[in-house]
């Protein structure tokens, strides 16, 4: 019998392409700024299944 670890950079979140729990590969992103100072990056908490590979992001502000 085998035992299986998660990885070390693995974070269990809700997916919803998946609907269930899964591990999720999450990151910290710099990105440009779109709107108000394009010049300026704002970091960015990126998140992504390790099932199905959907990925998302948000502005670590908006947190």
């Amino acid at each position: 019998m085998s035992l299986q670890l998660p990885a070390l950079d693995a974070h269990v979140e809700f997916c919803p392409v998946c609907e269930r729990d899964t591990d999720h590969r999450v990151t910290i992103s710099l990105a440009a700024a779109q709107r108000v100072n394009p010049g300026s990056r704002e970091p960015h908490r990126v998140s992504e299944c390790r099932e199905c590979g959907m990925e998302s992001s948000t502005r670590v502000s908006q947190l």
